[in-house]
């Protein structure tokens, strides 16, 4: 990267972010440019862009309808409904969640998803349950309820379950929901 900040102009537009690519000044601009369209790679005729090319020969991004979600499997870890404390939660309740729970399990099915839930309590040892799932299976992502990423007091079994993840499932998308409604369309985003 360039320490100067350089002002080049192109066409009618005056870029000032600029990186040096093997000595050759190219805004910040232009190099997205480079990557999506490579409509400039004729003035960087010979230049490697170290690595950036494979950036620019990745597809778009597909919307989620024509995402091919067949035989994905993927594991939901959430709190369980009837560890959730609920004095935060005041229009929800242990039927309520288990509720929503089930119908985004079925909607995930729907969308040609293999899902299951893991539900786990709060305990030290809560992450024992997803390791035993994850050395019996092989998941394509596991997601991480918000329920266990939100609250504080669940920090550090959040911390667990990711490291548990990672440790056990290395090859799978991580995946966190914000709430418990739009856990198939946090699927959909990595999947």
């Amino acid at each position: 990267m360039s320490g100067k900040l350089l002002k080049a102009s192109y066409g009618t537009s005056i870029f000032y972010s600029c990186v040096k690519i093997q000595s050759r000044t190219v805004s910040a601009l232009q190099l997205e440019e480079i990557m999506n369209r490579r409509r400039l790679l004729v003035a960087l005729a010979g230049v490697p862009l170290m690595g950036l090319s494979a950036l620019a020969e990745r597809p778009a991004a597909r919307p989620p309808w024509a995402r091919p979600s067949r035989g994905k499997r993927v594991l939901l870890t959430g709190l369980d409904p009837a560890v959730v404390d609920y004095r935060t939660l005041p229009d929800l309740n242990a039927e309520k969640l288990q509720g929503i729970l089930d119908a985004q399990q079925r909607e995930l099915g729907a969308l040609g998803y293999q899902a299951q839930w893991c539900l786990i309590d709060t305990s030290a040892t809560a992450e024992l349950k997803v390791i035993g799932i994850l050395e019996r299976e092989h998941f394509d992502a596991v997601l991480i309820g918000a329920g266990v990423r939100l609250p504080p007091e669940n920090f550090l079994l959040f911390e667990r379950m990711v490291n548990a993840v990672h440790q056990f499932a290395p090859e799978a998308r991580i995946i966190f929901n914000a709430t418990a409604n739009d856990t198939a369309a946090s699927i959909q985003r990595w999947l």
